[in-house]
């Protein structure tokens, strides 16, 4: 077992523990069920090397967790599962491509690139996440449609410049 593995299986059980304790802390035993079934199903399914499920799991922790505010749940819980929920998403689908790839040379030093870039993806996340729980913002429509813009358009020429990067 890889370490990719081990922090695939330690995220998807901080992402399903995290939301299901949640939801039982709030009496939503229907919900808290079905999050920690479908958390063990998505990591059977990854045993099995069964592709899809990892997209559909990152959609059903995100709507977990948005239904979650509606109920209460401490946001700092929903944040840190959704996390956790897009780091299993991420590695699922790594692992999956490694073992479709066979034997790849320098394994372990691919693995550890990726890792390295997971990790600051998902603190990013957490930091970025944290700061928008905590801070508070007042912003005309007008505003908030430009720094939509911007965004979209900083984050396509982010990817077209990571995919030349990678050619």
């Amino acid at each position: 077992m890889t370490i990719s593995h081990k922090i695939f299986w330690g995220s998807l059980a901080l992402a399903t523990g995290l939301l299901a304790a949640g939801y039982a802390m709030k009496g939503s035993w229907g919900w808290c069920v079905l999050i920690a079934v479908f958390g063990l199903f998505w990591l059977y399914a990854q045993r099995l090397g069964r592709g899809g499920i990892g997209s559909f799991g990152l959609f059903f922790f995100s709507v977990a967790a948005t239904r979650g505010t509606f109920l209460d749940i401490k946001a700092g819980w929903l944040l840190l599962s959704v996390v956790a929920a897009l780091l299993a998403w991420d590695l699922d689908y790594f692992l999956r491509r490694l073992r479709q790839a066979g034997r790849v040379e320098k394994s372990f030093s691919l693995e550890l690139n990726h890792l390295k870039r997971l990790l600051a993806v998902g603190g990013l996340g957490l930091l970025f996440g944290g700061a928008a729980l905590t801070v508070k913002l007042h912003l005309h429509l007008g505003w908030i449609l430009l720094l939509g813009v911007i965004s979209l358009f900083s984050l396509s020429k982010l990817i077209n410049l990571l995919s030349r990067e990678r050619e």
